[in-house]
């Protein structure tokens, strides 16, 4: 243990600075005696230190137990005193501040309004008497935390966003779609595609819309005569809109060449659009008992 010099005492080592960082990371760089907040701004954090409660030259322990964050201000007027508790180190602190801010605001009103001599001087000894005591503390400071001066630093951090996209997500597999006995006359099948969604990050650019378009094959079966895409119509139903837009269900009769399904106008930011499409069939008659199968292809631009 190292020799306090003004108790020719040993006394606690001081504390390193990863220490003191802990300790003023787990009070948040607030200290515990005014509150003054380290995290408000740099020469709030240039002022934080670590104290110890029971001072290293009274035997105070280097335990989280008798170390809190504390500015130097506060520091210096609680100086190498013993308290009861912790509690009655801080009626002190905040008492001897209130005291200290009135004498200095009593001093600094006689000098703003022009003070004789005689009053001046008696404001300028009391003005030094207060840095003299100041200048006492800062030496206890330094005696009792030599290493709370590195105790706090600031970084300044970065980060980066790009800008987004216009994308479009799809079911991979439909299934079947359902199924009817054939007849003469022929008739309609018609089932669910799936989920379908717009997704629209372009931010600015956004304003400017989007359409999804839809186009289909023939319904081919193993073999045969196959089901046109002339016959294939699309319905979109209900669509559940994010952001502002305008979303307009085009419902295209025919998909043998590529057809607006949804349309949005009138964007104001980022948005996203889903539906789950009815696709129909119309089934001519006298077609053969077989599986037919189809892509439908869908686009965003």
């Amino acid at each position: 243990m190292p020799l306090d010099l003004m108790t020719l005492s040993l006394v606690s080592q001081p504390i390193t600075i990863e220490e003191g960082v802990r300790i003023l990371e787990r009070d948040r760089y607030r200290c515990q005696y005014c509150g003054l907040d380290g995290l408000a701004s740099f020469d709030n954090a240039l002022a934080m230190s670590v104290d110890f409660v029971v001072p290293r030259a009274r035997k105070g322990k280097k335990d989280p137990r008798n170390l809190v964050a504390c500015c130097r201000a506060c520091n210096m007027i609680k100086g190498r005193h013993v308290y009861a508790s912790f509690e009655e180190a801080k009626a002190f602190v905040l008492k001897s501040r209130d005291n200290m801010s009135k004498r200095h605001t009593e001093s600094a009103g006689r000098l703003r309004s022009g003070a004789g001599p005689s009053r001046r001087r008696k404001t300028l000894m009391r003005t030094r008497c207060l840095l003299v005591a100041a200048a006492g503390g800062m030496l206890t400071l330094g005696m009792a935390v030599p290493a709370s001066a590195a105790t706090s630093g600031v970084s300044t951090a970065t980060i980066t966003v790009q800008g987004g996209f216009l994308s479009i997500t799809v079911p991979p597999d439909a299934g079947n779609l359902g199924s009817r006995i054939n007849t003469v006359a022929g008739g309609t099948i018609s089932g669910p595609l799936g989920q379908v969604q717009v997704s629209d990050a372009r931010s600015p650019a956004a304003g400017s819309g989007w359409v999804t378009s839809v186009i289909a094959s023939a319904f081919t079966p193993p073999a045969g005569p196959a089901i046109a895409a002339s016959a294939v119509s699309y319905t979109a139903g209900p669509i559940t809109k994010v952001g502002t837009a305008t979303y307009t269900a085009n419902d295209p009769a025919n998909l043998t060449g590529v057809s607006p399904a949804v349309t949005a106008t009138g964007i104001t930011g980022d948005n996203s659009a889903t539906w789950n499409p009815t696709i129909n069939v119309a089934v001519p008659g006298g077609m053969a008992a077989n599986p037919y199968a189809a892509t439908i292809t869908h686009s965003v631009l």
